[in-house]
């Protein structure tokens, strides 16, 4: 299933496609994803089902590279997220930009980082060259936070 913001992301790239046909397209989400497209399309007195996906500019039949890389890191990202939670710290949101190849100098950072914030609070925080962290400390009420997000340069 699709989450609330990346459905928001699959109905504009859709209006967009319909723009760029020269066309007027009505645009709502599938009612049911398992076994429908990803939106439906209304033009007219003609209705059909969309499935929008990301297409990599190095994809080949073995796919994507850039993709693969993108899912190793975000593993990673995911990773951070549980070992800095196993220890009981407070509640963050984080966002990285850069290289996070130094996973424990990163998590290290973070850790030490967080405890003098307060609630709500943001920091720029560089654990090395190359690597920008925001932090946000968040309520208690957000538990285990996980949606971490990793920024990249597109190369």
């Amino acid at each position: 299933m699709t989450i609330a913001h990346k459905k928001f992301l699959e109905i504009d790239y859709a209006k967009k496609a319909g723009e760029l046909l020269g066309e007027t397209w009505n645009v709502e989400p599938s009612p049911d994803e398992v076994r429908w497209p990803d939106v439906i399309v209304r033009t007219g007195t003609v209705a059909f089902g969309l499935e929008v996906r990301e297409i990599y500019l190095d994809e080949s039949i073995k796919g994507s590279k850039d993709k693969a890389k993108e899912g190793k890191n975000l593993k990673e990202i995911r990773k951070l997220a549980d070992d800095y939670y196993r220890e009981n710290n407070p509640s963050i949101r984080v966002n990285l930009l850069g290289d996070v190849s130094r996973y424990y100098q990163i998590l290290n950072t973070i850790i030490t980082e967080v405890q003098q914030l307060t609630e709500h609070e943001e920091k720029r925080i560089v654990p090395y060259s190359g690597c920008i962290a925001y932090v946000r400390r968040l309520p208690y009420r957000y538990g285990k936070y996980k949606r971490w997000d990793l920024y990249l340069p597109k190369s």
